[in-house]
């Protein structure tokens, strides 16, 4: 396709930029813009500083070919992005007897006349033309066919897009988009491992979002019509997987715990778990899925040794010789689960959570996780944070990658 059109998100108040609000206007205006086919090349916050607004306003309009402004065009003494739109367009404003008219009619169904301040909402710049907003009083602005100012109230900027917004900004080609998931290697051991990804990126947007213990390929192709983008993207993906499917788990909206169930559902297999530091984490996850009760047959969570003991039958003697803390406790735990609810595999977590608890032997964030099946019994060390929130969530994790792995081996 030819020249990719640019877009960018100004979004303005004091609110934004001192951190007393969260800019939500932002990311929905991107997902807008990206849907219409535009490449956001940058959002910026700014605060109710005119010279700032004017700077900002020109500066894209110069180097963007859609700008979407957000905030400002409500009736207090701070409201002055209309102002000063109307000093970058060059024009004035002029009342509008049906921008008016709809002012009238959103207050009546409130039961209360237009306040006065409110009358200057049909006060519309000559450079532009009034658009719609459905929940809300003040109309939005479309500057040229180039600049849409919306209200800062995120419901109606929502709205507008959704109802108008296709009508206002023009298409400018179309996206496919396309999420892999990974987990087993970082960004950089990622990169060494794809053969391909430089003829991915000659096709598509690709980028690399790290998260805890996994990450996310994001693809974005683009393409004159929609079926022209569905076609980068595949081609896009097959060159990023080439080197790394064996650490791909998922795609867009999955979670482990629903491909993990989706694959002992198809497999007819059952699981059950075993947890200390996860304190039902596990059982917890697997669960969230609907339909899990076809695979999920129970879980004991033993915290202390004497539940590991009389529960799961860990012997007195690993604890003794190694400490709930090891990998060959976990195995027993996972062992004793399979066993317990006579289960195609065990599944199971012990550790130290934190913050407290560490030695300098067995520090915070050591974890141990197993798997117990019909193959036998296989193990993990994981070495995480001091954070006991972030150390559970990345064991739950860990613990059904682990499931997976051997899931997605016997396919």
């Amino acid at each position: 396709m030819g020249k990719i059109k640019t877009a960018r998100v100004i979004t303005i108040g004091d609110e934004i930029i001192t951190g007393k609000i969260v800019d939500t206007n932002a990311f929905h205006i991107s997902r807008f813009l990206l849907n219409r086919g535009y490449r956001v090349n940058s959002i910026v916050s700014i605060g109710d500083i005119p010279s700032a607004i004017r700077s900002a306003v020109r500066k894209a309009l110069a180097e963007s070919d859609i700008v979407i402004v957000t905030g400002g065009l409500g009736p207090t003494h701070d409201d002055i992005t209309k102002k000063i739109l109307c000093e970058v367009f060059k024009c004035k404003t002029c009342f509008s007897p049906s921008v008016y008219r709809y002012i009238e009619s959103y207050f009546k169904k409130r039961g209360v006349a237009v306040p006065d301040v409110c009358r200057d909402y049909a006060e519309i710049p000559t450079e532009a033309t009034a658009v719609k907003n459905p929940p809300g009083a003040a109309p939005a602005l479309l500057f040229q066919k180039r600049l849409l100012a919306l209200p800062g109230v995120p419901h109606e900027v929502s709205e507008i897009l959704e109802k108008y917004g296709n009508r206002v900004i023009p298409r400018a080609g179309f996206t496919a988009e396309r999420t892999i998931h990974t987990a087993g290697a970082g960004e950089a051991g990622l990169m060494r491992r794809m053969t391909s990804l430089d003829a991915a990126r000659e096709i598509a947007d690709i980028a690399f979002l790290p998260k805890r213990g996994r990450v996310d390929l994001r693809i974005i192709a683009r393409g004159e019509t929609a079926p022209a983008a569905n076609g980068k993207r595949r081609k896009a993906e097959k060159f990023l997987k080439e080197g790394i499917e064996e650490l791909v788990w998922g795609y867009d909206g999955d979670s482990i715990e629903s491909v993990v169930g989706g694959l002992l559902a198809k497999a007819g297999k059952t699981v059950a778990v075993a947890e200390s530091c996860t304190g039902g984490g596990i059982g917890s996850a697997i669960t969230d899925i609907s339909g899990s009760s076809n695979y999920f047959l129970g879980g004991i969570i033993a915290y202390s040794n004497r539940a590991k003991q009389a529960e799961l039958g860990v012997s007195p003697y690993l604890l003794r010789k190694h400490g709930a803390v090891s990998r060959e406790v976990a195995s027993a735990m996972a062992e004793g689960a399979r066993k317990k609810f006579n289960s195609d595999y065990g599944l199971s977590a012990t550790g130290i959570a934190g913050p407290t608890g560490g030695t300098k032997e067995k520090p915070v964030g050591l974890i141990y996780i197993a798997l117990a099946g019909p193959e036998g019994v296989s193990s993990k060390e994981l070495k995480l944070t001091r954070s006991r929130p972030i150390n559970r969530e990345r064991t739950v994790f860990q613990a059904l990658h682990l499931l997976h792995t051997v899931l997605k081996e016997k396919r």
